[in-house]
């Protein structure tokens, strides 16, 4: 285990790489609850993901918790609740959302319930609107970001503790589609940081669930974190020393490589080779960035959102990097590749977006 500032294996930065002439895109932005909504109050949507060709988000800011859905075509919204009144339903904080092997939705909810601040996992059929609910009951809370494993299970980060410590380890968790019983798989002792968040979360091109465990506040640079899901062990690597750190969300790209974005200033993206053990930083033209949500396109590129700057950043696998200006000045979350091959990506602003 590599110590603060530690790196991994073999590394190296790549120089911005100026992209060749590409085809022109269009970025279009929907508002997702009218201003003056009798029923859902603002809306800040934040997890996304495509099922039933429709495009789906679930709300950060809405009480109670908001599920959504945008119809690729008509561009129509349609809102729902995606909690229980009763009992104990989540306060709101919807962060993660991805489609299970069952055909429903699973999100997480970081911010609790009414009578313990311990976050939950929801299952939403996108058929009949029915909800199950499954709150937290271990040492760990804050569920964040989402995906289907290979076992039947949705894996999930947990960024902190229940015990409400400063500084306390996250962990992963895996529920049962069938069952709802959640697991959970504390972070490895040992990691030089104190405060160790995993963020993230994807089916890597191993078989194995890959996350990021952002360090920010000390001088390690971060790790990729490693589940097993048929063993639940956890194997970290860290993020070589440099001027980028803070993996924050992660995909498989089409080069069967790992790609992540790193979220604290300057700002990068970086990739990962799992079988030869190789780390690629690149940086973003527009420094301090913050880019947070990442997605492998239908063109075989990368796109990630810039959340600080309103830009849209696409990556190609040689590294080449184009930046698109959103239309308004909003935060970029989640990100999800659509029915109609377009990215897809929920904007904390109170919009979905489309690139293609």
């Amino acid at each position: 285990m590599a110590g603060c500032g530690g790196g991994g294996g073999g590394a190296h930065s790549v120089p911005p790489t100026a992209p060749p002439t590409a085809a022109p895109v269009t970025v279009t932005e929907y508002p997702v609850v009218p201003a003056n909504n009798p029923v859902f109050g603002p809306s800040c949507p934040s997890g996304i993901a495509s099922i039933d060709s429709g495009i789906w988000f679930l709300d950060q800011c809405g009480y109670p918790a908001t599920e959504g859905r945008v119809d690729p075509s008509s561009h129509a919204v349609a809102l729902y609740p995606a909690a229980l009144a009763s009992p104990q339903p989540f306060v709101n904080c919807g962060m993660g959302l991805a489609p299970g092997g069952d055909g429903g939705l699973w999100g997480t909810f970081s911010c609790g319930t009414i009578s313990q601040n311990l976050g939950g996992i929801a299952r939403f059929d996108p058929l009949t609107h029915v909800v199950l609910q499954y709150p937290n009951t271990g040492t760990y809370a804050c569920p964040t970001d989402i995906a289907a494993g290979p076992d039947g299970r949705m894996w999930f980060t947990l960024q902190c503790s229940t015990t409400g410590q400063a500084n306390s380890p996250g962990a992963v968790g895996a529920i049962n589609e069938q069952t709802g019983v959640i697991s959970y798989f504390p972070l490895p002792t040992g990691l030089t940081c104190p405060s160790n968040a995993p963020f993230g979360m994807t089916l890597g091109p191993d078989g194995a669930m890959w996350f990021g465990i952002f360090t920010a506040g000390c001088t390690e640079q971060g790790y990729l974190g490693r589940i097993v899901p048929s063993s639940g062990t956890i194997t970290t690597v860290p993020v070589p020393a440099g001027a980028y750190s803070c993996p924050y969300g992660l995909t498989t790209g089409s080069d069967h490589a790992l790609w992540f974005t790193l979220a604290c200033d300057p700002g990068g993206i970086g990739r990962y080779d799992p079988v030869k053990g190789t780390f690629t930083t690149y940086p973003i033209p527009t420094q301090n960035a913050k880019p947070h949500g990442i997605i492998a396109g239908a063109d075989g590129a990368i796109w990630f959102g810039e959340w600080e700057v309103a830009k849209i950043g696409r990556i190609t696998t040689a590294g080449a990097v184009t930046e698109y200006p959103l239309l308004t000045q909003t935060f970029t979350q989640g990100f999800t590749l659509g029915p109609d091959g377009a990215v897809w990506f929920a904007e904390l602003g109170g919009n979905i977006g489309r690139i293609k």
